[in-house]
């Protein structure tokens, strides 16, 4: 049996699964949780080394946590073959589509024992609908009590192990070598569909796998939109596009947000840049370990307040990055009220994004925390890219 799971397609060593699953087991007791139920593809990633799209065509698939038992899989019989060869998960339970799912899962439960339990799922999660949540509790024995578990797995999943580490730094190279290739458009004009395509040509021939996300991009007013896709909207002199994207290895991202501009930036568009600049490079300057979470979003308003800028500013500082299939944010805001502390190896991605909802610049850049500070993983010139190809 062990040289079977030897030979699986994993992107950590056995052993370091196994620790992720004690410091989880830990976190329930903790929560006074006896079972967790996990659906979400990014902790089955984390805790298992899942990583097919397959979530995206089922109903329902859950991992089983119990504090006495080990870990049991529940999931559709075509998707097993993901579970077998590329986890090291050994106990299974599979349905055909003929079946219902969360009966399976309830026959599961009832074999172990869930009479006078506490059971936690998260309550957030994409991949837990209304019907399916209220099918769980019509069919549990009355007197299990549900909870809401989103905080035991995120907790787990935001200091990261050194390999986790290596793979986001593997990820920023791939973002980072992309970012500074992106000059290279040729086009006097280009559409939103040339910057795309020239994004994910150089994604996938630098080795990055398919990201959480398309790359974000927003010609002209639509810079200031909220994650813009690309619709082929062609650029005209004058205008400045924005431009959010992350290279992905083993399912880790690293993101970075620069912007372009048609020709030579605009007076606003250049005091946007200094003043994006200014707030990225004074947050890495002044983090130290042992600062709160919150103290992030301190320091970047406290930035604006002395530049007169804070009405150009309106949204979250940053936010945890990781494990993304439909996300690269990996479960933290950096807001008021969060009150974590700052601890080696966690990961964010700083985003001082500047708009008068007429045009937008943003200068990102994931960081690492570490011993001294914190390290800025992605690497592109920090200013407002100038394409003037005529």
């Amino acid at each position: 049996m062990v040289s079977e799971i030897i030979h699986k397609d994993l992107p950590f060593e056995l052993v370091e699964y196994q620790n992720r699953l004690k410091k989880l087991k830990k976190e329930m007791a903790s929560e006074g949780v006896d079972y967790l139920l996990v659906n979400d593809p990014v902790d089955l990633n984390y805790l298992l080394g899942y990583r097919s799209w397959g979530f995206t065509f089922l109903d329902w698939q859950v991992l089983i946590i119990s504090l006495d038992y080990e870990p049991i899989l529940v999931t559709r019989k075509l998707e097993s073959t993901n579970f077998k060869y590329q986890t090291w998960i050994e106990n299974m339970v599979t349905f055909s589509d003929e079946e219902d799912p969360m009966d399976r899962t309830i026959e599961v439960l009832t074999q172990r024992g869930v009479v006078n339990k506490r059971i936690a799922l998260s309550f957030h999660s994409w991949f837990i609908n209304a019907n399916q949540f209220l099918a769980l509790k019509d069919k549990l024995p009355n007197d299990v009590e549900i909870v809401d578990g989103t905080n035991i797995t995120i907790k787990c999943r935001l200091i990261k192990s050194s390999r986790e580490v290596t793979y986001i730094r593997q990820a920023a190279d791939i973002t980072s070598k992309v970012m500074n290739q992106i000059k290279e458009i040729s086009n006097v004009y280009p559409t939103e569909n040339d910057i795309a395509q020239r994004i994910m040509n150089d994604l996938i021939s630098s080795g990055s796998e398919f990201p959480a996300t398309p790359p974000f991009i927003g010609v002209g007013k639509r810079s200031t939109y909220g994650h813009p896709t690309w619709e082929n909207y062609k650029t005209s002199k004058g205008d400045v596009v924005f431009l959010e994207f992350s290279g992905c290895t083993y399912r880790y991202h690293a993101p970075i947000m620069r912007t372009l501009s048609i020709g030579e930036p605009s007076n606003q568009a250049k005091r946007f840049e200094e003043t994006s600049r200014g707030v990225i490079n004074t947050i890495i300057d002044s983090i130290q370990p042992g600062m709160k979470v919150e103290d992030i979003d301190r320091i970047c308003k406290e930035y604006l307040s002395s530049k007169n800028m804070n009405q150009y500013f309106h949204n979250r500082i940053g936010y945890s990055v990781g494990i993304g299939f439909t996300k690269w944010m990996d479960g933290m805001s950096i807001k008021k009220g969060v009150d974590m502390e700052l601890q080696e190896n966690m990961v964010f991605h700083i985003i001082p994004f500047i708009t008068d909802f007429e045009i937008s610049v943003a200068i990102s850049e994931t960081i690492l925390i570490n011993k001294n500070g914190a390290e800025k993983l992605t690497n592109a010139p920090q200013e407002i890219f100038v394409l003037d190809n005529e």
